[in-house]
């Protein structure tokens, strides 16, 4: 019903309204899914950081995603906690034994999903297999991919990778206050020990930034970045700054 076989499976029962779903589990609504075919159950979720460990945000799973109503392009940014839905997300090839993880869509599937790495250079994000295309500049951009905020997994790499080339730096939606926080959406960035590791040091001179704590959480100690990040604004080339407009299609 996702497009691709979800990560881990997805229990869900088809419905015509939301107490069909909520009888069964009251943190769920009736909603479409793509390639469902009609509506089904989904788990509701609220962007930001869970308020506290009961709140089971997407039930504590690394491969489901909380996206809100941001993240799917149905409403703006607000700062405070918006309503979301768990999707399938995996991580790397591991989520998906025999298959082949598309991080774009979040699902198993049979053949590779089209397109550049995660750090390449890239002009729009068709071009991305991961489908985001993160812009730190005027003409500097790289390739991203979704993730899950806060999970030792993703951007294509398991539990156990070693080494780790790329990581989720932090959220894809964030505001001058305040950002999206665990288990919602995030961005992929390419990691580094040198700055030959990077993608782009060839082509376009990046340089690979040593980042406090990076090595601690993702056994790399830098990341991937332009030489000269005067221009690339406040956040000074962090993923976590996508721009909203590169919408996830749930998918």
């Amino acid at each position: 019903m996702f497009g691709g076989g979800a990560p881990g499976g997805y229990c869900s029962v088809e419905c015509a309204g939301n107490t069909q779903c909520t009888d069964i589990d009251p943190q769920s609504q009736c909603v479409g899914a793509p390639n469902a075919g009609g509506s089904v159950c989904l788990r509701t979720c609220r962007s930001q950081d869970p308020t506290s460990a009961a709140e089971n945000k997407c039930l504590g799973r690394h491969d489901l995603v909380c996206n809100s109503e941001v993240a799917l392009g149905v409403a703006m940014f607000s700062g405070s906690r918006q309503p979301g839905w768990c999707f399938p997300q995996c991580g790397s090839n591991e989520d998906c034994p025999g298959r082949l993880c598309d991080l774009f869509r979040g699902v198993c599937t049979d053949t590779p999903a089209p397109g550049l790495p995660i750090g390449e250079h890239c002009d729009n994000r068709d071009q991305c297999a991961g489908g985001l295309c993160v812009a730190t500049g005027p003409s500097d951009s790289f390739c991203s991919a979704p993730c899950v905020v806060g999970q030792p997994v993703g951007c294509g790499f398991g539990l156990n990778a070693s080494p780790r080339e790329a990581a989720c730096l932090g959220p894809r939606f964030t505001g001058f206050l305040s950002s999206e926080g665990a288990w919602d959406t995030g961005a992929c960035g390419e990691l580094c020990a040198v700055d030959s590791d990077c993608i782009q040091a060839a082509t376009r001179g990046w340089v690979c930034r040593l980042s406090a704590g990076a090595l601690e959480r993702f056994g790399r100690p830098g990341i991937c970045g332009p030489p000269d990040l005067s221009d690339a604004g406040a956040d000074g080339g962090d993923a976590g700054a996508t721009d909203a407009s590169a919408v996830v299609d749930g998918g």
